[in-house]
């Protein structure tokens, strides 16, 4: 995901120990942890409220093959916009003639 190395890992690990220390280390991991998976639970609870918003199926990695019966599929609209039969579409005004 963030495309990090074991050795750039350990840099940062030895940096926060320098830094926090040994009895503060331990709570500040933790308290990473905890950010961290509050991080990936507000994002996947977005992408699922735009999947839905837009209605996009979930990738078809975690999804097996799509298959449904001609009786499943809705009806597309009607886009063919007709005028009403009574209203008058001759030109008349100022315009006309």
């Amino acid at each position: 995901m963030f495309n990090v190395t074991g050795g750039e890992v350990l840099l940062v690990g030895l940096v926060a120990l320098l830094v926090l220390g040994p009895k503060r280390l331990p709570d500040a991991a933790r308290s990473a942890g905890r950010v961290i998976g509050q991080i990936r639970s507000i994002s996947e609870g977005f992408q699922r409220e735009v999947r839905d918003a837009l209605d996009i199926d979930a990738p078809a990695a975690t999804q097996g093959p799509v298959t449904r019966s001609v009786s499943e599929v809705p009806p597309r609209p009607n886009l063919d916009v007709d005028a009403p039969e009574d209203l008058d579409t001759t030109a008349e005004g100022p315009d006309a003639g």
